[in-house]
């Protein structure tokens, strides 16, 4: 192998997470479109797709954290961090922070949600008004 490329287990591992992603992205989109044509006028379509990804996430990680054998490395990469990381990020959050309240590590947990809100609305408002104002020319 030549020196700056990728050994072949590592292009396995990519490979994994490249399919389980565009699995989860496609499944997204199209939960998403199903929700919101039932639920119009609310972002329910997001909603289910977050709810859903922390249902998921919550059966999985059990699984994957080596309380059963027959769920190998490669399940973890293909469906948890592909498939459910491109179906919604939510749901990593959800479970980080639920494992922190899990550990007793309240403060550690509170604050992973008070970044996050606030910090994720702060940052889209200050993205919005950045290219408001590209975009108006001002």
């Amino acid at each position: 192998m030549r020196p700056g490329t990728l050994p072949f287990v590592m292009l396995t591992k990519l490979a994994l997470v490249a399919v389980g992603g565009g699995a989860g992205a496609v499944a997204r989109f199209l939960l998403s479109l199903w929700v919101n044509r039932l639920v119009p006028n609310f972002p329910g379509g997001t909603l289910a797709v977050n709810l859903l990804g922390c249902l998921c996430i919550g059966l999985a990680m059990p699984l994957f954290a080596g309380h059963d054998p027959r769920f190998k490395e490669e399940w973890r990469l293909l469906l948890a961090i592909g498939f459910l990381g491109a179906f919604t990020t939510f749901s990593t959050f959800a479970y980080e922070t639920f494992a922190e309240f899990d550990a007793g590590q309240l403060p550690k947990g509170l604050a992973n949600i008070a970044v996050s809100v606030v910090g994720g609305l702060a940052l889209v408002w200050v993205g919005y008004a950045v290219s408001d104002r590209l975009l108006s020319g001002g």
